[in-house]
């Protein structure tokens, strides 16, 4: 239980960390290392716990993104890509658990 809830502390940490990085590169997307946690807490914490922090990760993600650039983002293609976001950690973090399920089977 104490390893469960330290992967998914330094995962959130991470998480911040990845937010604070996104926010400083501008334009540049840093997606794929959002993975990197949900992928973490997915696997050694469950599905539950993989979908709270992809759902943490999005909002870090959108967090990063409105600091950025503030009014820009009123148009629909941004909200398109949040939604796109939103559903590629949710698919990862299942896919995830779902993988180590069937490989903790055999």
């Amino acid at each position: 239980m104490k390893t469960r809830l330290a992967v998914i502390i330094g995962c959130l940490l991470l998480v911040g960390i990845i937010g604070v990085v996104d926010y400083f590169t501008g334009d540049y997307s840093l997606v794929i290392f959002y993975l990197i946690p949900i992928s973490g807490v997915a696997w050694y914490s469950g599905r539950r716990s993989g979908l709270l922090l992809a759902s943490a990760s999005w909002v870090t993600r959108i967090a990063s993104d409105y600091a950025l650039h503030g009014a820009e983002l009123r148009s629909s293609l941004h909200y398109w890509n949040f939604t796109v976001e939103a559903l590629f950690f949710f698919i990862v973090g299942t896919l995830v658990t779902t993988l180590k399920n069937a490989l903790s089977k055999d």
